[in-house]
């Protein structure tokens, strides 16, 4: 995991995948691999497997905010925002100021065309942290 993390983190994201598949293999209750192996999915534009790994980690953890942001990033990736709202609304009822969850519901709401919405949750997002101009 570690020298898969540090691929990642150098933007080797090629190099790190199989290296997380690996550490999953090991050990498939552990969500920290599925998690490094989505997001490096991600990276090189891998959306619809990567959507299928973080589907896998949210049903191991399905409180963990992490793996609940980034299922919902990967559906808006996908044009699937509708399917990222309720995974976001659903991490929000557990921690309502994850700035980058409001982020990521302010993102969806704007492609459902629900503009209106997607700005207030945005001006909460920012209330929540306003030194933090730069939400995901």
């Amino acid at each position: 995991m570690r020298i898969a993390d540090e691929m990642a983190a150098d933007g080797a994201y090629g190099a790190a995948i199989p290296l997380y598949r690996r550490a999953h293999q090991q050990d498939i209750t552990a969500t920290a691999p599925l998690i490094g192996l989505g997001r490096s999915l991600s990276a090189v534009g891998q959306y619809l497997e990567a959507a299928d790994i973080f589907e896998k980690a949210h049903a191991q953890a399905p409180e963990n905010a992490d793996v609940s942001r980034n299922l919902a990033n990967t559906y808006i990736a996908l044009g699937r925002p509708a399917d990222a709202l309720t995974i976001l609304n659903g991490s929000l009822e557990q921690n309502p100021y994850d700035i980058d969850a409001l982020g990521s519901r302010a993102v969806a709401l704007d492609a459902l065309g629900r503009h209106s919405e997607a700005l207030t949750t945005y001006e909460r997002a920012l209330s929540t942290a306003p030194e933090n101009d730069g939400i995901k």
